[in-house]
């Protein structure tokens, strides 16, 4: 059976399930991929520490843009 106007809350538990996506990606993903490209710059500059043009084009590189 149905009961009448649990589609509803159905529909509406769905939209709030669709928008902490959201804020996992804002919160957590975004964050995530900062670490990463510090990290990625730390292993260039140590792997890299005589060319210093390189390390400071590696930084400003999405600045450049």
């Amino acid at each position: 059976m149905v009961i009448p106007g649990t589609n509803k809350i159905k529909i509406k538990d769905k939209t709030n399930l669709n928008r902490i996506p959201l804020a996992l990606n804002i919160f957590f993903i975004f964050p995530s991929l900062l670490i990463v490209y510090i990290y990625l710059s730390e292993e260039m500059r140590e792997n890299v520490s005589k060319n210093e043009k390189f390390y400071k084009n590696f930084l400003l590189f999405p600045l450049k843009r």
